[in-house]
């Protein structure tokens, strides 16, 4: 933009030359002001994109072990005596506490 400022002034006289410089300088800092305020701005975007992926994340865990809590509970209430679903049962409810307190382990984070 300079070396046009400067073919161009080539044909103004000395006082305005002077003054076409100085606007063009000032141009280019707010050009340059404005690149710079936009990369950060961009980045704070890309930021807030990460942390609502990780947050989408941690609630798709949530409802999953929510799921299998509700299935548990379904479980549960049909054992009717100490046959073997009983033990599949009580196995999988421990998993099932392991991961629910898992998830609320890393939900705390928060």
């Amino acid at each position: 933009m300079t070396v046009e400022c400067d073919q161009l002034s080539e044909f103004e006289l000395p006082r305005q030359r002077g003054t076409l410089h100085l606007r063009v300088n000032h141009l280019q800092a707010e050009t340059g002001q404005f690149k710079h305020n936009m990369m950060q701005k961009l980045e704070r975007l890309r930021d807030s994109l990460k942390e609502c992926e990780k947050k989408k994340k941690d609630l798709d865990e949530y409802r999953k072990s929510t799921e299998n809590l509700r299935k548990w509970i379904q479980e549960t209430k049909a054992i009717g005596d100490g046959s073997s679903e009983a033990l599949k049962a009580s196995a999988l409810m421990t998993q099932q506490q392991k991961q629910l307190q898992q998830v609320c382990d890393g939900l705390r984070l928060y």
